[in-house]
């Protein structure tokens, strides 16, 4: 499911979220080529901010329709962001990883989505 062509700046060698992070790729396997911590860090970093921007751009119900971001809790409201474009999403998401959490995550995959859906 992960690692589809919204996720194509991803530099890792598997582009698969959970190899990426669990499987063969993780940090004895690295460290045993000789590539450093500061470089595992940083690239599964960019898989998470890969996979976040992937939940939320398959959320939409239709391709036009926008991604509504709850980055500031989930009571009702708080602001909400609008975004148009997958380019705007990841630059969101890369600019605001710090406030994501898993109910702000789920109540913006749902406000996207629509409660009837």
């Amino acid at each position: 499911m992960f690692g589809s062509d919204l996720c194509t700046n991803l530099k890792s060698p598997s582009k698969k979220l959970e190899d990426f992070l669990f499987g063969e790729a993780s940090v004895n396997c690295y460290k045993s080529r000789g590539v450093n911590h500061e470089w595992i860090l940083s690239h599964r970093g960019e898989a998470l901010i890969g996979t976040l921007v992937e939940i939320l751009w398959r959320c939409r119900k239709n391709q036009k329709d926008p991604v509504l971001l709850c980055l500031e809790g989930n009571q009702p409201g708080l602001p909400v962001i609008q975004i148009e474009t997958l380019d705007d999403l990841k630059v969101v998401v890369y600019s605001n990883l710090y406030k994501f959490d898993c109910i702000g995550l789920v109540y913006s995959c749902v406000l996207t989505r629509g409660f009837k859906s």
